[in-house]
């Protein structure tokens, strides 16, 4: 058996907004978003190997493992976002906690 911890660190970041779309800066509301602090991502899994040489194979895991939200990205709100969130869901975890289990058979 072997139980697997991974962690995904994303240092901080201030997020900003073109000066075509806001020349002024920005309104008091949306600049207190745009300090996005240092993000940690959790993941485990457990294999278990059985049979013959190993032949089957189970798993289990948990991604994001502290269902840690994404940071709302204000910036959305004048040019729009490509992943259709109010967060750069290409770098933070838009889904939260997620379970899987499978299993495998080498020939």
């Amino acid at each position: 058996m072997t139980v697997a911890w991974s962690t995904t660190f994303l240092s901080k970041m201030k997020d900003t907004v073109p000066d075509e779309f806001d020349p002024e800066g920005l309104a008091p509301g949306i600049a207190a978003h745009s300090n996005i602090g240092v993000r940690f991502y959790h993941d485990v899994q457990v294999n278990v190997k059985a049979g013959n040489e190993d032949q089957f194979e189970f798993f289990v895991g948990v991604s994001n493992v502290f269902d840690r939200k994404p940071p709302q990205l204000e910036d959305t709100v004048f040019y729009g976002n490509i992943t259709g969130t109010e967060t750069a869901a290409d770098v933070y975890d838009p889904f939260g906690r997620r379970f899987y289990a499978g299993a495998q058979v080498h020939f």
